[in-house]
This record gives C-alpha cells, structure tokens and sequence, in this order.
C-alpha cells in the first residue's frame, strides 16, 4: 500500500483505453444519428462500451485510498465533473432549443435535474458515492458490500423510469466504478491480464462467440444504461466483465504511448462526449447536402468514417477551448490561477 502513495506518471494505457470506450460511443452515436447501415454493428462492443470507461475511471479515482482525502475529492467532482456539466449542457441547451422548439423551463428542469447528460451525472454520482463510503471507511469488504448493494438497488431503480440526478443509471456505475478501484489494488497480483496476445485472443474469442450465441438464442439486454428492462441481468453482468478483461489486456499490450490521437481522446473524454451528438448532427447535414456518400454496401465503412471525422473535428475544437478558454472545460491550472485572484484559499 506504501507504493500507492508514490506519484505516479501517467499510464498511457488508461488513457488508450478511455480513448477507446468513447470512440465507441462516437462509433455507437454515428450509427444512431447517420444511419447508412441498419445492421447495428456497433452493438457488437455494447457490452462493455460504456462498463469499461466507468472500470477505468474507478481505477484512477484515488492512488492511495488509506490516505484518502475527502474534500480534494469534492473539489476535483465540483470541477471536472459539476462545474463542466453546468457549462456544457447550458451552452448545448441553446442550439437544442432552437432545434427542438422546447420551453426555456423544461430546458432548465432537465438540467438542475441531471436529465441533460446521464452519462456525466452518473459518472459523478458515481464518484461522490464512492467518496462517502471512503470516507467512513477503509475496510474493502465494506467496500465491496456496497458494490453489490449497489448493483442490486440500481437493477430494482432502474426498472422505476427516470429519477432525479440518474440515481439509477449511478447505482449501476458504482459497481463498474469499483471493479476499477479494486483492480488497481491488486494490479500486480492479475498477471494474466497483464497484455499477452495469447491471453487478449482467447478472450476476445470467447466474448464474441457469447455475443454470437446470446444474439441468436438468449437476447440479452446490451445496454442497461438505455433502457428499463433488463433481460437476462446476470448474463449482462458476465459479458461486461469478459470484455473488460479483453479491453484490459489490449490496451496494455498496444503501444498506447505512441498512439496520441487516441491518448487525446481518452484525456478529454468528458468534452468528446458532450460534443459528439452535436457535431454528428451538423456533418451529417454536411455530408447529405454534398453528396458525400460511399457506393452502396458500403454502410459500416461509411459509418467508421464518420465517426472518425467527428473525433477530428473535436478534437480542433479541444485544442481551440484548451488554448483560449481552458476553464470551460476544468482546467486545474485556470482554476487554481481563478481562485488565487479571487484570494480564495482553495487548490484544485
């Protein structure tokens, strides 16, 4: 636990590996919004897409949890979490406006409410959950009596419609946001899942064959995230852990340190994914206004290409609001240089 102390680098293969999970988003959305194929291929990472972002983020929640601190933990949720939220969804909100014809009032409902991006709001819930329970206690049988617990309440909640702040949808985040946080304690102890190709094949041989099988005959539910009816819950639950073992062990076998692009994405996950059905939206007027189609049967190359076209066209907008507005988007180093001009005894 002492070597959990010591500040580490940054792991290239995190940040790959988030890169990845919202790709697949990007992916999933450029599907959703672009439809030039009607196969759903995307579904084929469902099970994990959205599980193994949340495993990731629950890995980098804190590096020494003896030593937790508490309220560095709320000002990192109030500003990375919270505060982007606030600016984020209220800037969105205008276009959708517009585009939607909605009230001023349902705008802002949707938003004091955590309805105006469940994947934030979950992910922060998330987090300050996870905070409490650190905070009364360090024993991880508590710990991971409170995941469960958790998993159990968010499957019996989610199947009451939408609750206020996705209390749901965050339920569910918390045992994924755990499995993260315990794989960090004992990283060095799961060898197996440390980047062999022979272990990485296997894996994702037996994830996509279940997936083959389970499209066939069982029909489990691929996103629980999405929807009220979770059929074949436990089976969902296997599959999410097979792919995140598949996903752990890819990402540590890549060369993650010199594939930037993806590292980019990973860093800024949170904008990319506050952006990304925006921009599909507007390329994809662009792209039908220009004509710009592949030939027939091409839909899934068309589809990728998209989806690869959004991810550059924010990541130009990142690059542009880290250079002339990097508080937008939570920057500790405009926050703390806000807070020393304000004379505010506060560091983020």
């Amino acid at each position: 636990m002492k070597q959990l102390a010591v500040k580490k680098p940054r792991k290239a293969w995190v940040d790959f590996g988030k890169g990845v999970s919202m790709f697949l988003v990007v992916l999933y959305h450029s599907e959703s919004y672009y439809p030039m194929s009607d196969a759903g291929y995307s579904n084929l990472f469902a099970f994990f897409r959205m599980p193994f972002f949340f495993f990731l983020s629950g890995y980098l929640f804190t590096s020494d949890y003896l030593h937790f601190s508490f309220r560095k933990k709320m000002l990192q949720i109030f500003r990375g979490i919270v505060w982007t939220y606030l600016i984020f969804t209220t800037v969105i909100w205008i276009p959708k406006n517009l585009a939607n014809g909605t009230s001023v009032l349902l705008g802002v409902k949707e938003i004091l409410l955590g309805w105006a991006s469940w994947f934030v709001v979950a992910l922060g819930g998330a987090q300050l959950l996870f905070a409490i329970v650190l905070r009364k206690t360090k024993n991880l049988y508590l710990i991971a009596a409170f995941m469960l617990v958790a998993l159990v309440l968010g499957y019996h909640t989610g199947q009451l419609g939408r609750l206020p702040f996705q209390l749901d949808k965050t339920l569910l985040v918390v045992f994924f946001f755990g499995l993260g946080f315990f794989y960090r304690l004992y990283e060095s102890r799961l060898r197996w899942l440390e980047g062999d190709w022979r272990n990485t094949l296997l894996l994702a041989v037996l994830y996509f064959t279940l997936y083959s099988v389970d499209t066939a005959r069982f029909h489990t539910v691929k996103n629980v995230f999405g929807t009220s009816v979770y059929t074949n819950f436990p089976l969902y639950i296997l599959y999410a852990l097979l792919g995140i073992a598949m996903m752990v062990c890819l990402c540590k076998r890549m060369p993650a340190d010199k594939m930037k692009g993806v590292c980019f994405i990973g860093v800024n996950s949170l904008v990319f994914y506050y952006l990304n059905g925006g921009v599909i939206k507007v390329l994809s007027f662009v792209f039908n206004k220009l004509g710009l189609h592949l030939p027939a049967g091409f839909g899934y190359m068309e589809i990728l290409l998209m989806a690869v076209t959004v991810s550059f066209v924010i990541a130009l907008i990142v690059r542009f609001i880290k250079s002339y507005m990097p508080i937008a988007i939570g920057d500790k180093n405009a926050f703390n240089s806000l807070a020393k001009k304000l004379n505010l005894k506060v560091q983020f």
